[in-house]
């Protein structure tokens, strides 16, 4: 009878890594996260984000935003739970929340590196 080759031992190993620093702080992603679970204007926006994403508007990899005045139309569009439809200035400062801080300034710059 053939003896049973001895199964070898498996350690874990680990680099060295740290528990603190800046991951340390983000929340679980939960259902608290979702929709249902937060003010009524942070769903709109998170609504909007998913509409603009899927018109391929909104992808912060290629640097491609919404225009302002198409967020503000898509806002005004929306009705509210108490049935009311968002007010235009309502709209327009919501708007800036879809795109990146430098492209509040407006226009449509392009930066142009310096070298």
């Amino acid at each position: 009878m053939a003896k049973k080759p001895k199964p070898k031992e498996h350690k874990l190993q680990a680099g060295k890594f740290d528990l603190g620093g800046l991951d340390f702080a983000k929340p679980a992603l939960t259902a608290m996260w979702s929709e249902t679970n937060v003010p009524e204007f942070i769903a709109l926006e998170m609504q909007a984000m998913h509409h603009f994403s899927k018109l391929g508007l909104l992808d912060k990899a290629t640097g491609r935003y919404p225009k302002r005045d198409d967020v503000v139309e898509y806002y005004k569009q929306q009705r509210l739970s108490d049935g009311t439809f968002i007010s235009p200035r309502r709209a327009r400062e919501l708007a800036p929340n879809l795109r990146p801080v430098a492209a509040r300034k407006g226009g449509n710059q392009k930066v142009v590196p310096k070298g």
